[in-house]
């Protein structure tokens, strides 16, 4: 074959360092690096997933397409501590909640495809809510795809960082600063679409995740447990955070699925079955709808 399909097959295909794609439960994803445990990794999400099912052309295309629209035009907003200076509410919004150091950052460049949201291995360093804009007009697939380009430039969305909790060193009355924050936050900003929460996968569920939890449960917001750091948590440090947050989840009213995501920001695995969670509870189809196919 020819075209653009040939092009994007062969940049999925033609990958040859060990671990650079992923077939986990029909879902091959594009992922980075080696190492023995991000091939335990892989392994545990398969054995979780199912039978592996291989990924067709317009398969593959719709998560190129996915990973298109989000890296296209992303920008930086603001950053605040005030509810009178957060941008207005006219586009549907996805916040990244999770202790410091459990690798928001990470995972939001990750998802973005980019290095605009900055990193520190120092805890606490984010202190305000970050407001970041993705997606808009992306390069259109082969006409014979049954995908359409998404050329709505209103089809765009706010990526929310929010200040990570847990930090024993901050002051607090800064602490409690950001309590406050993250509740109005989240009770009041209409066009939330989506939390997610993010658990270290080494350490499992701690009492300040159980407090954003409680948070998450009170504002009635939709939400789901992600898993990060997977590449290095051991097999044993996997099983057992991933039982922990699905019993817990089985109890929770707006816990989307008591399955966590099991994400590894570093080989970019599970990334790309969170960015389609992320594009449904936004509503934006990349595809044709089926009258129209």
């Amino acid at each position: 074959k020819r075209g653009s399909n040939l092009l994007v097959r062969k940049r999925v295909w033609n990958r040859s360092s060990r671990g650079n794609s992923l077939l986990s439960g029909g879902r091959r994803e594009y992922a980075k690096g080696g190492g023995k445990k991000v091939e335990k990794l892989r392994e545990f999400k398969m054995k979780l997933d199912g039978p592996n099912v291989d990924f067709g052309e317009e398969q593959l295309l719709e998560r190129e397409e996915e990973r298109r629209f989000f890296a296209k035009n992303t920008t930086f907003i603001t950053s605040t501590s005030s509810s009178e200076q957060l941008p207005p509410a006219t586009l549907p919004e996805i916040c990244f909640i999770g202790r410091s150091n459990v690798g928001k950052s990470s995972l939001m460049n990750s998802i973005m495809s980019s290095k605009i949201v900055k990193t520190s291995k120092t805890p606490g360093r984010t202190q305000l809510i970050n407001y970041f804009i993705t997606g808009g007009t992306s390069t259109p697939p082969s006409p014979k795809s049954k995908l359409i380009p998404n050329t709505n430039p209103e089809s765009k969305i706010y990526m929310v960082d929010c200040p990570g909790y847990g930090y024993a060193e901050a002051p607090r009355d800064v602490v409690e600063k950001w309590k406050q924050f993250n509740t109005f936050y989240l009770t009041h900003r209409t066009t939330l679409k989506l939390a997610c929460l993010l658990i270290d996968s080494r350490r499992g569920i701690s009492e300040f995740d159980n407090e954003a939890l409680a948070l998450l449960e009170n504002s009635a917001v939709a939400y789901t447990f992600v898993l990060t750091k997977g590449d290095v948590a051991t097999s044993t440090e996997l099983n057992q955070s991933f039982s922990q947050i699905q019993q817990l989840a089985q109890s929770k009213t707006y816990c989307l699925s008591p399955k966590p995501f099991i994400t590894s920001a570093k080989a970019n695995i599970g990334v790309a079955e969170l960015r389609s969670l992320i594009l449904k509870r936004c509503s934006i189809n990349l595809k044709i709808p089926p009258q129209q196919q």
